[in-house]
């Protein structure tokens, strides 16, 4: 097995983190609408129950865009076309019918029917996995990993 679309593979990974910001910044202009109470009107105490609930959620959005802002900024500064001989960050690779990208952690995607899966350089399976060449073979939880491709 191979990886021929490294690059596609790279591009629908920052397509699928852009769609996610589009949609939390529309989710953190909704939100903002909920936080305001209107002076005028009389306040009571479950109003300012909302309003709470509404700023609490509106930081927790702050914080997802950050992170996929940041997200994407980390793949830009990486020079993906770069063939790897030893997996490490900017790499992608095959083991057990599954493509990892190493990068930034994100959610599992399909790309030409191939299950893609991408992981952060924080990660315990990458930490496991650095370093290593086509061919070799590790043991993490519990499971046999064998570098089948890389690019």
């Amino acid at each position: 097995m191979t990886i021929e679309n490294k690059s596609e593979i790279i591009e629908e990974l920052k397509s699928n983190i852009e769609l996610e910001l589009k949609q939390s910044k529309i989710d953190l202009a909704e939100q903002t609408k909920a936080i305001d109470i209107d002076e005028e009107d009389v306040i009571e105490s479950e109003d300012l129950s909302h309003s709470s609930e509404a700023k609490d959620v509106y930081m927790m959005i702050q914080e997802q865009i950050r992170l996929k802002e940041s997200d994407i900024n980390s793949l830009n500064r990486v020079e993906f076309s770069e063939k790897h001989i030893r997996v490490d960050f900017g790499s992608v690779f095959l083991s057990n019918e599954v493509c990892y990208v190493v990068g930034v952690d994100h959610k599992r995607f399909k790309n030409n029917n191939q299950e893609i899966m991408p992981i952060s350089i924080e990660s315990p399976f990458f930490k496991k996995v650095r370093g290593l060449e086509v061919g070799s073979e590790i043991e993490f939880n519990g499971e046999k990993v064998r570098i089948e491709a890389l690019a």
